[in-house]
This record gives structure tokens, C-alpha cells and sequence, in this order.
């Protein structure tokens, strides 16, 4: 009978087990195209917002009204740089059944406002906030869509594969569907 690989995790899971060179070599030109959007968006981080002088300064500002505790993250760019990454492990599975196999990160809270903020409410909900999205959009540009979903809109990651004109994308996918080919002719073969 034959066997028919279908999926990206089904060829992962195979692949570790039939071909670990393939899945190495699958997973080396996965992780390339990665840190090509990764070092895009870091390459866009700079070393000040002008117009948000409170967003910048020590890492995190203490909060009176939450007792002392966690306050608004502060914008540090070293830590913003550092906190854009990429994973290469499955994540938890959607209420919907889903999950990602390949995920582009922004680890960093200061980073995450940057990517999102105005994506839920693009005018702000005070004139503060409005301010503050103005701000952010006029140093590191508007929210671009890099999915299909809102969730999938930022100014850094986001920005950074619509820059490239999604080849990197391009790249992952051409690079899981020769795996899967060449893995299937494998499976024939046997």
C-alpha cells in the first residue's frame, strides 16, 4: 500500500525519522529565510520616538496604581533589537485546531506595543493614545498586514515581510514542499 505524506507536520515528524539530513537541510533553509525578516525588522529599530519622551528611559515604569507592581514597558532599543526573533518549534495547538509550526516572535513588551499598537482601536482611545499611535507610526511606519488575520498586522515583523515582498515566505514554503517531494520519492522508492 502506498504511503502518502501529507502536511507539514506530518513531513516533519517523518523526515526526523526517515531522512534527518533532509529535515536538517529543510530546517537550515527555513531558519535563512527567518533571520532574513528578523534582521529587516531589527534594522529598523532606532534609538529614539520623537514626540514620546515618557516611552523612553529605564526598562519598565512603576506603576502607583497597581500597587508598585509591573507598569508600562519602556522603550529600550537594545532590548527591542534583541527581542524580535524566530521560533522553529510547534506552538499549542488553537481552540480551532490549528498551530504554528514556524513563528516570527517580538519578545520584548516595548517591541509588542510598537508592532500592535493601534490595531485594535487605530485612532486611540484618548487624545493620549492617539498621540502615542501617531508617534509610533511616524517613526516606524503603519501597520502592515503579513497574514490573513488581524492578528497578523505589525510595524516591525509585519513591515518587514511586506517590505521584502513576502519572498521570505516564498522561501519556507518552496523550501517544506522539496522536502516533502523528495521525502514522497524516498517513501515510493521503499
Amino acid at each position: 500500500m502506498p504511503t502518502v505524506v501529507k502536511g507539514v507536520a506530518d513531513a516533519r515528524r517523518i523526515l526526523r525519522k526517515v531522512n534527518p539530513q533532509l529535515f536538517k537541510d529543510m530546517n537550515t533553509r527555513i531558519a535563512g529565510a527567518m533571520k532574513e525578516v528578523r534582521d529587516a525588522a531589527r534594522s529598523e529599530i532606532t534609538p529614539t520616538i520623537p514626540g514620546l519622551t515618557n516611552f523612553i528611559g529605564d526598562t519598565v515604569q512603576k506603576s502607583k496604581e497597581n500597587g508598585g507592581g509591573r507598569g508600562f514597558p519602556k522603550y529600550d532599543p537594545s532590548l527591542v533589537r534583541k527581542g524580535l526573533t524566530y521560533s522553529m518549534a510547534k506552538k499549542k495547538a488553537s481552540p480551532s485546531g490549528f498551530s504554528a509550526l514556524y513563528s516570527m516572535l517580538n519578545k520584548n513588551a516595548a517591541g509588542a506595543i510598537i508592532e500592535t499598537a493601534g490595531r485594535k482601536n487605530p485612532g486611540g482611545v484618548a487624545p493620549t493614545g492617539a498621540h502615542f499611535i501617531d508617534a509610533i507610526s511616524n517613526q516606524f511606519g503603519q501597520l502592515e498586514q503579513a497574514g490573513t488575520t488581524n492578528k497578523t498586522r505589525g510595524r516591525l515583523m509585519g513591515a518587514a515581510l511586506a517590505s521584502r515582498k513576502y519572498r521570505d515566505q516564498h522561501e519556507i514554503l518552496k523550501a517544506i514542499d522539496d522536502s516533502i517531494k523528495t521525502l514522497q520519492r524516498e517513501v515510493d522508492k521503499a
